[in-house]
């Protein structure tokens, strides 16, 4: 088979490369450059033409994703990742350390910037290995934090979740603890899926106007929440779970859930967390799918990160025949994880408990009754 695509150039680092790259116009001259950070102690800048313009070594691993922004309103973008030196880095667009910040503990999260307070100037967020969750001004100031009372490995999400003009922040933990915050500190609601949740993703599924909260864990189950930690479904797929993304793959106003699995498939679900086909691979589907119009058609491929022991970069069209059976389960409260149901167990007990004593009381009450006739007689 002849070979598809070109190299146009590669740089390697001196240690893997794990995390996702970031590509951003970093200096604002009409080129995207490409930052990526590696297990070697260094943020890499690399131009669109593959040539090294600059990396900063942290003097630690780095496993956290880089991101990007105009933090000091100059026309150029500062680059921001955690670090295993407990540090979150804020590096100019030229490869200098501008600020950083130090938590207790590892920074495995890629930092979040949004202007959580209304104030037209961006904020840091980010989570901690020492059980925190952090917001810095744009300068690296520290602002307020919160108690996870778990470790977070993944990134937050933002959004008005609930039609409330305010921004949200939704944080997932090892611990299984989903937590919503507003400025500054605040939570607003706490939800316990269970297992490790991964990083969420907030989109108006059905379009109404009304956003949702997508979040999958590593103990094989998908849970859909509305804006006020209210649980709308849960999945189970049956593998530890990937990263989500939402998207309306065929035009019919609703939004698919696109996602991979340990087990190596990429699973595709409707907006109802209804299974609708799956892809098989030879390796696990851990990192997030991109959806993306690569040859500008009318159609959307799907770009999927295979790892070990497949190491492979896949291209998938949405046009491709895909041969699917159904994973065990489609949602359902016998598939709520225990932690995320009590009261409702506590309920159903209770009931049952009332049921069998109610038995017992009438049992021993028309026993009592027939010895009374039977004394009757004599």
């Amino acid at each position: 088979m002849d070979e598809v695509g070109t190299k146009l150039w590669n740089y390697s680092a001196s240690s893997s490369a794990e995390p996702t790259p970031l590509v951003a116009d970093l200096d604002d001259d009409g080129y995207k450059e490409v930052v990526f950070t590696s297990l070697d102690h260094n943020a890499y800048c690399i131009s669109y033409d593959g040539n090294h313009l600059w990396n900063y070594d942290t003097g630690t691993t780095i496993v956290s994703s880089a991101t990007a922004a105009d933090l000091d309103d100059d026309g150029t973008l500062e680059v921001l990742f955690g670090c295993l030196d407990k540090n979150v880095y804020c590096i100019s667009d030229t490869g200098t350390k501008e600020w950083n910040y130090s938590t207790g503990h590892y920074v495995y999260t890629r930092p979040l910037v949004v202007d959580i307070d209304d104030d037209n100037v961006e904020e840091i967020l980010f989570g901690s290995y020492d059980e925190y969750f952090y917001c810095l001004d744009n300068t690296g100031s520290y602002l307020w934090s919160y108690p996870l009372y778990s470790s977070i490995g993944w990134s937050a999400a933002a959004g008005d979740i609930d039609n409330d003009n305010v921004v949200e922040v939704v944080v997932p933990t090892h611990g299984g603890r989903l937590s919503a915050f507003r400025d500054p500190g605040i939570n607003e609601w706490v939800f316990f899926p269970g297992g490790s949740l991964r990083e969420p993703f907030i989109t108006d599924l059905d379009l109404d106007s009304n956003l949702e909260i997508i979040v999958s864990s590593n103990n094989g189950f998908l849970f859909c929440f509305n804006g006020t930690g209210g649980l709308l479904w849960n999945t189970y797929l049956g593998s530890s779970l990937g990263h989500p993304i939402s998207v309306d793959l065929n035009g019919d106003s609703y939004k698919e859930i696109l996602l991979g699995a340990n087990d190596g498939h990429l699973y595709c679900l409707d907006y109802q967390g209804n299974h609708l086909w799956n892809y098989t691979f030879s390796g696990e589907v851990f990192g997030k799918p991109n959806v993306v119009n690569l040859d500008s058609d009318s159609e959307y491929e799907i770009i999927v990160p295979v790892a070990h022991p497949e190491n492979t970069l896949y291209c998938l069209d949405l046009n491709i025949t895909i041969a699917s059976t159904p994973p065990p389960g489609n949602g359902g409260i016998g598939e709520i994880p225990f932690l995320a149901q009590w009261g409702l167990w506590i309920i159903i007990g209770m009931g049952v408990l009332y049921l069998i004593t109610l038995i017992v009381l009438l049992a021993t009450r028309n026993k009592g009754k027939k010895t009374t006739k039977k004394k009757g007689k004599k």
